[in-house]
């Protein structure tokens, strides 16, 4: 009984464990002349802005998941790269992620130190710094990117970050997003 107890507690925690390395993602495009974003996969009449790539992680960032993103992230911005589409801004959707780890930490400032100074798959890719915007933050991961240094205190307005397409710089649309705009229903 005890030998399978602990084959059985094993079982699960490899399971979770697998589980949580590989979560689900999306890239995000927008539907039609709003300012809702939705997966493409899933809407086939979302489109991706020019300059603009929206990605979504749908999961706690953590040791097992972290080197999982970053080369996701990278993966996506260099295939986009290489097929001419410049990015100017890339707005990480954390509305999915409830929990971030200090590995994780680490790996998004060095992840975002890369891409704003131009290195790593951007310069496999060839061009300058890449903005990178932060969206859909939950209070408590928020707490967790400024504690950490990844967002400044300063960029926090209480809410949710401006990401109006002004200032994505594109064309102004009649409505502001809203906190929904961000992630699927």
């Amino acid at each position: 009984v005890t030998s399978g107890m602990v084959v059985g507690v094993a079982s699960s925690l490899l399971v979770m464990l697998k589980a949580d390395s590989r979560p689900p993602h999306a890239v995000l495009g927008r539907l039609g002349d709003t300012d809702v974003f939705r997966n493409l996969l899933r809407y086939p009449t979302a489109v991706e802005v020019p300059g603009v790539f929206v990605f979504r992680f749908d999961a706690a960032l953590n040791f097992a998941n972290k080197n999982y993103f970053k080369s996701l992230l990278m993966r996506y911005v260099v295939a986009r790269q290489l097929a001419g589409n410049a990015i100017r801004v890339i707005v990480l959707d954390l509305y999915g992620v409830h929990d971030i780890d200090s590995s994780a930490i680490k790996m998004l400032k060095t992840v975002l130190t890369d891409l704003k100074a131009g290195k790593g798959a951007r310069a496999h890719a060839g061009g300058g710094s890449i903005e990178v915007v932060v969206a859909g933050c939950k209070g408590p991961v928020r707490d967790i990117l400024t504690k950490g240094g990844v967002i400044s205190a300063e960029v926090d307005r209480g809410g949710d970050f401006d990401l109006s397409a002004s200032s994505l710089g594109l064309s102004p649309r009649p409505h502001p997003p809203t906190s929904e705009a961000w992630h699927e229903t």
